[in-house]
């Protein structure tokens, strides 16, 4: 079945289910489509929404939740850390990480999970990690969910970050947690230069790719070493100039966002519904949806050159 053709069929009632995702901004977010898709394949009458919320209006956006009755949303930058002192609970594994991505409501009380790094390690299934060493760029929400992924799986971390102090509080949280020592760096040209003479795996978690940075690249492609593996969790475009780069300089593995972004949608999916996620079906939409998008703005790009 095309993932095109997933659009809701049935009219929205007193009796339709809302979620939705948290953030500022959220124009960019595919969850509305991927999320529908799901929906309407497993005959589940909700309705998955966008909530633009500025960050000083967090708190009234969580207790609106409750208010409204709504299901649960996930929760996107820059909130991922702030709404969590409006909820009534957290979820070990999002108390452990320190940042929320999902707030579930269960009869008015609100509880937050983490479910961002079940869906960044998902690249990662049947890898054997112990040692490896990882270069992280970036310490924000998403960055701590990553990383807390990485070294329950044992990996050798060095988090570089423009705000030193980010990245080594990071890294000092990650080495109390597990044992296993990490490493927080200042990002300067230097640092990046020498640490990816040394790293197997780099992960981007910096917003450089994505949106207004989608000209940008966190690593110059002279320091990508053959078989190298990248991994950028910006998942739209589907390709970001770090990832063509990279298979211009003859990286290994080269992994964008998606998989991350469908994947922690699954598990907020089957928290939301109690249904089994069709993944499959949400990662072809996910893709189709961004496909289209670049098309769009490919046809935008020569409608403005052949009027200027």
């Amino acid at each position: 079945m095309s993932a095109e053709i997933l659009f809701r069929q049935k009219p929205l009632d007193g009796l339709t289910v809302t979620v939705g995702t948290v953030g500022y901004p959220v124009h960019h977010t595919i969850s509305p489509e991927f999320q529908g898709a799901a929906y309407e394949a497993t005959g589940t009458d909700m309705v998955y929404l966008p909530f633009n919320v500025k960050p000083e209006a967090i708190g009234d956006a969580v207790r609106g939740i409750r208010a409204l009755g709504i299901r649960g949303t996930n929760v996107t930058m820059p909130h991922k850390q702030t709404a969590m002192a409006y909820l009534d609970e957290l979820d070990p594994l999002a108390e452990v990480v320190g940042s929320i991505n999902g707030i579930i409501n269960t009869n008015g009380k609100l509880k937050g999970y983490n479910f961002d790094v079940g869906g960044f390690m998902i690249p990662f299934e049947g890898m054997d990690l112990n040692g490896v060493r990882v270069l992280m760029i970036g310490a924000g929400g998403g960055a701590r969910a990553a990383a807390f992924g990485l070294t329950m799986r044992g990996a050798d971390l060095v988090i570089l970050n423009r705000n030193a102090e980010k990245a080594e509080s990071l890294a000092a949280d990650l080495t109390a947690y597990s044992g296993n020592p990490a490493k927080g760096l200042p990002w300067t040209e230097e640092v990046l230069k020498e640490e990816m003479a040394k790293t197997e795996i780099v992960v981007n978690c910096s917003p450089l790719g994505f949106d207004k940075y989608e000209d940008e690249t966190p690593v110059p492609k002279e320091l990508i070493r053959k078989g190298m593996f990248i991994y950028d969790i910006v998942y739209s475009p589907l390709e970001t100039r770090l990832m063509r780069e990279a298979k211009e300089m003859g990286a290994g593995r080269i992994v964008g966002g998606l998989e991350m972004i469908v994947g922690q949608g699954a598990e907020f999916f089957e928290k939301a519904t109690g249904k089994k996620a069709p993944y499959e079906l949400m990662l072809e939409t996910g893709r189709a949806v961004l496909m289209k998008r670049a098309e769009e703005a490919r046809k935008g790009e020569e409608k403005n050159e052949k009027q200027s």
